[in-house]
């Protein structure tokens, strides 16, 4: 019954591993400039940034921008955009639910964005919330940035 037990975790973790979602990187010469936190004096910026927990590393959620789909954040991805000031909102979505978060930006601001994966009832559940500035930086410099979406098959 043991031996069952532990195969049946390999199996588990071994499905788990094989589930981790790749998603698009960015430009590594553009990531490094931007890891330079250069502000704009003429319009705001963000950064969505996710780190590296394990859990839910298999959900790769969509990051959208005042309704419009930007990206997809695995493990260690980071989003930027450039806004221009005013009212806006950020979201994540996966396949069970959206977080989002309105948020006001004037230019020259950089504001830090944090999401991970939370549980879920079908599936993990993105949340996303507001970082300060040092732990948003610490975490833009350990991660990659992540690439545009493909555009959808037609």
């Amino acid at each position: 019954m043991i031996h069952r037990t532990i195969r049946l975790a390999a199996l588990v973790g071994a499905l788990a591993l094989a589930a981790c979602q790749s998603v698009p990187l960015g430009d590594p010469g553009r990531s490094a400039e931007l890891k330079k936190f250069v502000a704009n004096p003429n319009a705001g910026q963000i950064y969505v940034c996710r780190d590296d927990r394990f859990f839910g590393a298999a959900i790769s959620p969509t990051v959208e921008l005042n309704g419009k789909p930007v990206a997809r954040l695995g493990r260690s991805n980071y989003f930027f955009a450039e806004l221009p000031p005013g009212d806006h909102t950020v979201v994540m979505k996966t396949l069970e639910h959206d977080s989002k978060l309105p948020f006001k930006i004037a230019a020259g601001q950089q504001i830090y964005f944090q999401t991970w994966i939370s549980f879920g009832i079908i599936a993990g559940r993105a949340i996303i919330d507001t970082y300060s500035t040092e732990d948003g930086k610490k975490c833009v410099t350990a991660s990659d940035l992540a690439g545009p979406l493909e555009p959808a098959a037609k």
